[in-house]
């Protein structure tokens, strides 16, 4: 059910940012001339806009009206609202220029996000780090317990952020970066990073099984170029951790 867009009142949107809270994602949107942040989510977003979760930045100066359910009111089937709380019910959006001028007028505004290829862990002077290879040609190295902290994902998890976005900001030459130190160097030491999910969590497992290569019996179905093929010993060192007795689990 949408809004009647003569029912409320729009309120212009200031800001938009992403948090990520036990392993689900939202957009906390604030508004002109109100205190209080609306809480959204990606997938709401794109529903009704259309915007992807790496441009959410587009929104800023856009419109929206917002329906709370009242306290009383049943959210789901046998759940009644309780709380005081302000709980969405449903809102609109109104773009302030349609999607494509948007992208186009607007795209210095957007943070320049990195699509992520895919994750490994290292060890590098006591420390444990991921190490985040991007669709730019440029890995990016993160101190793990951080990452893992922020993102809210268990580490057997790290796999299933292929294909979703990130960018590092790193210290400036001279910038205070503790315990009496500065930065040698711009553009080696990381200060904060920025993560979006391109999905839900569980679709973005749903996603990488679906994405899982095809293997089959090497002896079978032999292939001209062996640097071509993925063999059962592929399938056993990718999937299952190199383990023959490995089995497949399920993500819940």
């Amino acid at each position: 059910m949408k809004l009647d867009p003569s029912a409320k009142r729009h309120k212009v949107i200031k800001s938009v940012k992403t948090r990520i809270r036990k392993k689900r994602q939202f957009v906390v949107v604030e508004l002109m001339e109100v205190n209080d942040c609306i809480f959204l989510s990606p997938e709401e977003i794109r529903q009704n806009t259309g915007i992807e979760p790496f441009e959410l930045e587009l929104l800023v100066g856009s419109k929206i009206r917002v329906e709370f359910f009242k306290i009383g009111e049943e959210m789901l089937p046998g759940k009644i609202n309780e709380s005081d709380t302000k709980i969405v019910k449903d809102f609109f959006i109104e773009l302030s220029q349609p999607i494509e001028k948007l992208r186009n007028n607007f795209k210095d505004k957007l943070i320049p996000f990195s699509v992520i290829k895919s994750l490994r862990i290292r060890e590098s002077s006591g420390r444990r780090l991921v190490v985040i290879e991007s669709n730019n040609s440029k890995d990016y190295w993160i101190n793990l317990e951080f990452f893992l902290k922020r993102i809210t994902l268990e580490e057997s998890e790290l796999h299933i952020l292929e294909g979703s976005y990130i960018f590092c900001v790193y210290h400036e030459a001279g910038e205070d970066i503790g315990n009496g130190k500065t930065a040698l160097k711009s553009g080696t030491i990381l200060k904060d990073f920025i993560l979006r999910f391109k999905s839900k969590y569980k679709a973005m497992h749903e996603d990488y099984e679906n994405n899982l290569p095809d293997y089959y019996d090497e002896n079978m179905y032999p292939m001209p170029h062996p640097r071509e093929r993925y063999t059962d010993r592929d399938f056993i060192r990718d999937v299952l951790d190199g383990s023959t007795d490995a089995y497949w689990g399920t993500f819940d």
